[in-house]
């Protein structure tokens, strides 16, 4: 790996480390803070907000997803901005047009007035965070992604900042909190737009041509958005299925359980997001080392996740006794967190450094579906909340395990006694932790967990006397 090459992979993974530590304290101010200042009913409303606005990139058409796949690998100079640029403003325009619509019809159906008010900040919301993901997926494509990272601190900080103010003013109206989310995003936009003026104010090409630029990077992306959007509600669905059956303030106990069990997940697809533009100029043998030993890494060491649980949990449940519910959700999500990992770093990755984008297509949206179908008979036959969230666990379990079987046998690899131990140890975890007090449910995991190190102890010293090398 040339030098070069080594230290800005270095520089990018590092600003991309930082941008997750800082994501990684604002989670933890909104899971653990804001609840603590809203009621049950507001903090409803506002993961209402946050909920949906995840799936304001749908907007976008899949038109920054398909500049993603056909830039990536290229280099930001050589790049055609005023196409770009047309692209984008193209994009504002579409946007907004939908926008005023969603908004004509929020007004005329929807009754409650605390609903309406998330469904125009959501509409605000939909243009301000699609312009910086816009400059954002051009970044990561160019393997500019410590510009990107900067915007995503820039947007973290400053929203940290705001909440930090108005926890000194005891603020309590959930209204504040959204608001101020939108502005932190803007000011991550400005930032984007200021670094790739060059293409936001590049002179325009004809309508023509900028539209038909739109509509084929649409083609090359609407799969990927579509991927990105089905994975998405394969936890989504639950989430909707349990507003509608137990209303607002169930919805914000379940999604405080989900934001809990997001956290190393956010880290995760930080990582991701650093390694596509290194692993696109990889070679067939690089590939395949990299994915050899990055698998081993994650099947040792992601089972360590539920040994944090019992802590963690004796913790929350003295600061935020109200949510002592969520915190029952969050044992049995955890194995969301070791199943979701391996699918975000290595299947997705790879898919799309393979340009699999229709299998990863087909296997979220066959997920999508099964959740949803086991999320409706959970909540409206069975009648039980606990049981949509055990529905999520399974949905996102056979995800993983059919994407890694698959790409295992791209990268002709055997897994199925690795898969084998990540099922048996995530049931020894639910097992443990929901059959036995604390003490005993943790001492009876970490037996198991030391079992499960001493069988694989040969994969573990083997992997500490291999790298990959790869180059960025």
């Amino acid at each position: 790996m040339e030098l070069k090459k080594f230290k800005s992979t270095l520089s990018n993974l590092s600003y991309a480390l930082l941008a997750q530590s800082i994501s990684l304290i604002l989670s933890l101010i909104m899971s653990l803070i804001v609840p603590k200042l809203l009621n049950v009913e507001e903090y409803g409303y506002f993961q209402l907000f946050i909920f949906y606005s995840t799936y304001v990139g749908l907007f976008h058409f899949g038109m920054t997803d398909g500049i993603y796949l056909k830039y990536g690998g290229m280099r930001y100079q050589d790049l055609n901005k005023s196409l770009l640029g047309s692209q984008l403003w193209l994009m504002v325009l579409f946007q907004s047009v939908i926008s005023l619509f969603i908004f004509l019809y929020a007004v005329n159906h929807v009754e409650d007035t605390k609903r309406i008010f998330v469904v125009f900040s959501l509409i605000v919301y939909i243009v301000v965070a699609n312009i910086t993901w816009f400059f954002g997926f051009i970044f990561q494509a160019v393997n500019h992604t410590k510009w990107y990272s900067i915007s995503v601190i820039i947007s973290k900080a400053s929203y940290i900042f705001f909440i930090i103010s108005l926890i000194f003013l005891k603020e309590s109206n959930y209204k504040i909190y959204i608001v101020l989310f939108i502005v932190a995003q803007g000011l991550a936009g400005l930032y984007c737009i200021f670094l790739g003026r060059d293409i936001a104010f590049a002179k325009l090409v004809s309508f023509k041509e900028s539209l038909t630029a739109f509509f084929s990077n649409v083609k090359v992306g609407i799969n990927l958005l579509f991927a990105n959007v089905a994975s998405m509600m394969i936890l989504g669905s639950g989430r909707i299925v349990v507003d509608y059956a137990w209303g607002v303030s169930a919805f914000g106990k379940f999604s405080f359980a989900i934001s809990l069990s997001g956290f190393f997940l956010q880290f995760i697809n930080q990582l991701s997001m650093v390694l596509f533009p290194a692993l696109r100029r990889a070679d067939e043998g690089e590939l395949k080392d990299f994915y050899k030993i990055s698998r081993t890494a994650l099947f040792i060491f992601l089972p360590f996740i539920y040994l944090v649980y019992t802590p963690i949990e004796s913790i929350l449940s003295l600061w935020l006794p109200q949510y002592k519910e969520s915190l029952i959700y969050m044992a049995l999500l955890l194995p969301i967190c070791t199943f979701d990992s391996k699918m975000n770093l290595l299947c997705i990755t790879y898919f799309k450094v393979l340009r699999k984008e229709k299998v990863l297509l087909f296997v979220n949206i066959l997920t999508m579906i099964i959740s949803f179908l086991l999320s409706i008979i959970s909540a409206f036959f069975i009648k039980n909340i606990y049981a949509v969230v055990i529905s999520m666990v399974i949905a996102i379990a056979f995800r993983s395990i059919i994407s890694e079987i698959y790409l295992a046998k791209i990268m002709q690899e055997k897994i199925a006694s690795s898969i084998i131990q990540d099922l048996l140890l995530s049931l020894a975890f639910l097992y443990s932790t929901l059959q036995f007090d604390h003490f005993k449910g943790f001492t009876v995991f970490l037996v198991m967990y030391v079992i499960f190190v001493l069988f694989n102890w040969k994969k573990i010293s083997a992997l500490f006397g291999k790298s990959p090398d790869f180059e960025a």
